[in-house]
């Protein structure tokens, strides 16, 4: 042990050891402090020239840690992707007079020929007429009748479906809505009309009590033709309930 500390305290030990720990010491503060790695990345999406400046001239290059595997972009070149909104209804009243909904026809909807349900169907065309309606009034709304339905063709399942509610004329409280429906293969390009209908409703209040609705003025040919349709399919219904018989439950 006397043999040790004398070794120890030789003067050319000492400095032996303080050499080594010296370089330690070094190597260790050079590992810490060097300098990130600068990479220059080129953004395809932004400008394709090799030599990674954008359209806007600035440097589309990002910062790598050389002890960290993941890459962070600069603020500058992270870029948000568009907000996508399902539906906007315009604030000028002519133009809430329309709505229309598309969608494809699911297997939930067959029926047992392997077709899109009648009822289904039914279903969608009330939804849509009850959109274009409470759209209109700005109230919540209540079905008085379907008038003159008619399916023309069935609608396949994996159909591109599109319904088309517009308002054609207006009473005190009730709405007078057209409903048409195309469908077809969206492979295709091309929708063919499957039916259409009138339908009425009427704008009610928290009370279910009916309430005033702004006034419809048809101004296009078109529009004055389903006004009058609308009026004669109405005036027809009324004929078919003074028709009923007395004796009939209901």
């Amino acid at each position: 042990m006397a043999h040790a500390r004398h070794a120890m305290s030789h003067p050319l030990c000492a400095s032996s050891a303080s050499a080594r720990l010296q370089i330690v010491r070094s190597t260790l503060r050079g590992m810490t402090q060097k300098a990130p790695t600068e990479v220059t990345r080129r953004d395809s999406w932004d400008d394709p020239r090799p030599d990674g400046h954008g359209q806007d001239g600035s440097n589309r290059s990002i910062i790598a840690h050389p002890r960290r595997r993941d890459i962070l972009p600069r603020p500058d070149t992270i870029h948000p992707p568009p907000i996508t909104r399902t539906m906007t209804v315009p604030q000028n009243p002519n133009d809430r007079s329309e709505i229309t909904f598309r969608f494809l026809a699911e297997p939930a909807a067959v029926n047992f020929g392997g077709k899109v349900h009648g009822g289904s169907l039914m279903k969608w065309i009330d939804e849509v007429a009850y959109a274009c309606a409470a759209t209109w009034s700005g109230r919540y709304c209540v079905t008085v009748s379907v008038g003159n339905i008619r399916f023309r063709r069935p609608i396949l399942v994996g159909n591109l479906v599109e319904l088309r509610a517009r308002i054609v004329a207006t009473g005190r409280t009730s709405m007078h809505i057209h409903v048409s429906v195309h469908a077809g293969d969206p492979k295709w390009g091309e929708l063919r009309q499957t039916t259409d209908c009138l339908m009425v409703f009427v704008a009610v209040d928290e009370s279910n009590h009916p309430v005033s609705v702004p006034s419809f003025e048809p101004k296009t040919e078109e529009q004055k033709a389903l006004a009058k349709y609308a009026m004669d399919v109405k005036a027809a219904l009324d004929a078919i309930v003074e028709l009923k018989p007395e004796n009939v439950a209901g």
